[in-house]
């Protein structure tokens, strides 16, 4: 195909809003919209290539491949080789258990499908993740493996036949992608079948037949194209679901600038400028380095990086991405300097070495004896370990067959605590009571007859609590019912990923009733909590509820183990204000406060004193494991508190 300046200025679009979204700048919010471009450029241009190709008969599919591994290995394996130094110093042993398989994954381009099991592309800890921008190189050559095969068997039959299978197959994906993005959005965001429609879009607009257009049709397109990606930067945010319907404004309008923008045009002449055509030459270079430079950045420092320091790491990026393309990328394209033979030793060497590195890393839990200390840290007990919690957790179904989670002693249970993952945190203090207790939590499980989050709150949440409490209420050796939460969630919204300032409405869904503005929360979250204490009053039972605990601005264990790493300066241990933490709850607290014949488990005492709350006791033990969750020795704490009052 002929070289196209507005396509390299195209890619220079793409790449620098993917940048600056996950250096964090505000603005740049939806820029991660940039891999869609991507995905529509690559289509479009690996259909055209292959199409003239097979048009001039010299398509040879070894050929393809070969071009696809010149292309894409040696400046992501240079990447890789320079992370290791950097994962081996700086990352904790669970981080580096996660660097190592996604280390693994890279390789046989599986690493979207790792990044789908194990996390969310907007959760926080997803920025930590050195590799995690290699799911789109893997969703592109997922594709690339089969592309090039239905090529091959639709050219037979003819363009037309081959245009119309593509056209079908885009909207199947397509509408996959927009039922998947309210059903399942991890899969739907990271997944070949739900994001095949950009590249297909981009290998229609290369496939069908060509036509020219007015000179004015073509600069009004060209510009609304720019103007569409513009916009989705600017205007789309992690809660726009996605890739749905939604991802047409960012892939029609690089499909419009394909189409309709050329060296004639005003925007084929913006896009054609010599800055962004030089940025769009190393901009698959650049994709590469910056989010390793800004995950380890992360890793390395004990406070969160300013945005000044990100602005800097992003120039660093963009450095890179230019030594990459001149010493790396282009080099190796030059079949005279480097031979088939040679590019695919040095990939299979490579691959078995990243492979080897991989699986070990992964065995042996992210190589802890790196550092005993932090070995130590990072085998203390949190949530993710619970019993009765995550895996052990029981369904609405099992538990209205008779099958609860039980802790403790070998004897019938005579307590039940049912919450969210702050009950699943508490649950191993219990482990070696001599009495037993149902364990009943999820997350976002709100311990409270039907009601939930919308949004935060899925899965079986509300059949589970009610089925839960109607077990508890008909079980006459069942005196004590504790609830335990991250109350303020059910108030305020979901703290740590920014839900706080955008509520999501409560809903208690036995009246279909819906706050309709976030004052209302409060109202709906005191009625569905008086209902379920009077439900549970009224069978006998003793209601106990734990009062919120602290929640910190920066996660507890990962901060201590940098300290241990880094900084002997005990100035950096996750402190908050105790008026901040009495704001952040004030609202549960005063609904708290009108309840009648409760006990409470008063945990301000327990985490605060002269005006602040700690997250380490005075031995220097963590109490907290993230933002919130209690370590085993702060679940003890509430323990010790709460056995009292379930003693009397």
């Amino acid at each position: 195909m002929k070289h196209r300046r507005e396509i390299d200025g195209l890619r220079a679009l793409a790449v620098l809003p993917v940048i600056l979204f996950h250096a964090g700048f505000e603005t740049f919010a939806g820029g991660f919209v940039g891999v869609d471009v991507f995905f529509v450029i690559s289509g479009y241009l690996i259909a055209g290539i292959l199409s003239a190709q097979h048009d001039a008969g010299r398509f040879s599919l070894f050929d393809f491949y070969e071009r696809r591994a010149r292309r894409i290995l040696p400046a992501l394996f240079v990447m890789m080789i320079a992370c290791l130094p950097f994962a081996w110093l700086w990352l904790q042993p669970q981080d580096m258990q996660r660097f190592s398989d996604s280390l693994a994954s890279v390789i046989v381009f599986g690493s979207n499908i790792l990044f789908w099991q194990t996390s969310g592309y907007f959760d926080p800890n997803t920025e930590l993740k050195p590799l995690l921008h290699t799911w789109s190189l893997a969703v592109e050559e997922q594709y690339y493996v089969f592309f090039p095969l239905l090529l091959m068997l639709m050219w037979r039959l003819g363009k037309r036949w081959l245009v119309a299978l593509l056209t079908i197959l885009f909207a199947i994906s397509l509408a996959a992608a927009d039922r998947g993005s309210v059903t399942d959005r991890e899969a739907t965001f990271y997944l070949l079948p739900t994001r095949g429609w950009e590249l297909l879009m981009g290998a229609l607009l290369a496939c069908a037949p060509k036509r020219t257009l007015p000179k004015w049709l073509n600069e009004v397109g060209g510009m609304v194209g720019m103007g569409l990606i513009v916009y989705s930067i600017l205007i789309f945010d992690e809660r726009t679901p996605f890739p749905s319907v939604y991802a047409l404004a960012p892939t029609a309008g690089t499909a419009l600038i394909l189409l309709c923008a050329g060296s004639n045009t005003l925007s084929g002449r913006l896009l054609g400028t010599r800055p962004l055509v030089g940025l769009g030459l190393i901009s698959y270079s650049a994709y590469l380095w910056h989010q390793p430079i800004f995950a380890f950045a992360k890793h390395r420092m004990i406070l969160e990086p300013s945005k000044p320091v990100f602005a800097a790491l992003a120039l660093v990026a963009v450095a890179l991405g230019y030594l990459s393309w001149k010493y790396v990328e282009t080099p190796f394209r030059d079949r005279s300097r480097f031979t088939r033979t040679q590019v695919f030793a040095a990939a299979a060497i490579c691959s078995v070495c990243f492979a080897a590195f991989g699986l070990a890393g992964h065995f042996t839990a992210g190589f802890p004896n790196r550092d005993p200390e932090v070995a130590r840290l990072s085998e203390i007990r949190t949530v993710e370990q619970s019993l009765c919690h995550n895996e052990q957790r029981r369904t609405a179904q099992q538990i209205a067959n008779g099958d609860l989670c039980i802790v403790g002693a070998d004897v019938p249970p005579t307590v039940a605590i049912i919450g969210d993952s702050h009950a699943g945190a508490l649950f191993e203090a219990f482990r070696r009571q001599e009495f037993s207790l149902y364990a009943i939590s999820g997350g976002f499980c709100a311990p409270m007859l039907n009601f939930h989050l919308n949004q935060l709150q899925a899965g079986d949440c509300v059949d589970t609590t009610i089925q839960a409490i109607r077990h508890i209420v008909h079980n006459p050796a069942v005196t004590d019912v504790v609830l335990v939460a991250q109350w303020a969630d059910y108030t305020q919204g979901y703290r740590d990923d920014g839900f706080g300032k955008r509520i999501v409405p409560a809903l208690a869904s036995d009246k279909l009733e819906q706050a309709r503005f976030p004052a209302e929360n409060k109202v709906i979250f005191e009625r569905t909590l008086r209902q379920t204490v009077a439900t549970l009053q009224d069978a006998g039972k003793r209601v106990i509820v734990v009062k919120p605990t602290p929640e910190f601005g920066r996660p507890v264990l990962p901060t201590l183990m940098k300290i241990r790493q880094f900084s002997e300066s005990l100035s950096y241990v996750p402190r908050i204000r105790t008026q901040d933490y009495n704001r952040r709850n004030a609202e549960v607290l005063d609904v708290f406060g009108r309840l009648q014949d409760v006990a409470f488990v008063e945990t301000e005492d327990l985490f605060c004193s002269a005006g602040s709350c700690t997250s380490v006791d005075a031995g220097g033990r963590p109490l907290f494991s993230d933002t919130n969750h209690v370590t085993q020795f702060g679940a003890d704490r509430i323990a010790q508190a709460l056995l009292p009052i379930l003693h009397k």
